[in-house]
């Protein structure tokens, strides 16, 4: 008899694992899948930071870039539209603020740099209507501040991609490596 009640204890005892295993493997399997998922929104997230802050920094850029052409193409005595100049700024402007707004979905609020740009701008604007008078040099001085101000936003920006992307950034100014810092 003993046997018996042993047997039963035994086939009792392997329904019972069978039934937790059963329970617990969808269990295990589901949390698997949450785990992945997670990953995935964070690695979609950290995207789109990314995507942003290359953004922002183009948006800069192609302006800051765009006022110096401006002023290069005057030099060489080609005759500028100001009031094409004037809608390109603006253009830039909007493009600027657009990539600025976006970024405040990363909690990063990014505005100090674009006064030096509008004030650029304008003097850009004045020297190609001539509605004020203002020499190439304070133009150009006015372009080398927005440069600088746009330059050292530029390591917050390094820092941000370097939080995100978990491993250091290298950065060169220039084709002289020398003249950059890395991360």
């Amino acid at each position: 008899m003993d046997g018996a009640v042993w047997g039963a204890l035994g086939a009792v005892a392997g329904s019972a694992v069978t039934a937790i295993g059963g329970y617990l493997g969808p269990v295990r399997a589901s949390r698997a899948a949450a785990r992945e998922q997670a990953q995935q929104r964070e690695e979609q997230r950290a995207e789109g930071q990314v995507e942003r802050l290359i953004a922002y920094r183009a948006a800069l850029r192609e302006w800051e870039e765009y006022l110096s052409d401006v002023v290069h193409r005057t030099q060489r005595g080609l005759n500028l539209d100001a009031a094409e100049v004037h809608e390109r700024v603006a253009t830039y402007t909007q493009r600027a603020n657009e990539a600025s707004d976006a970024l405040m979905r990363d909690q990063w609020w990014a505005g100090s740099e674009k006064p030096a740009l509008r004030d650029a701008s304008g003097y850009v604007l004045d020297f190609v209507s001539g509605v004020r008078r203002v020499t190439e040099s304070e133009v150009m001085d006015r372009i080398q501040r927005a440069r600088y101000t746009r330059r050292s936003m530029y390591e917050e920006m390094i820092d941000r991609l370097a939080r995100i992307a978990g491993e250091p950034v290298h950065v060169t100014y220039g084709l002289d490596s020398s003249a950059g810092f890395g991360r």
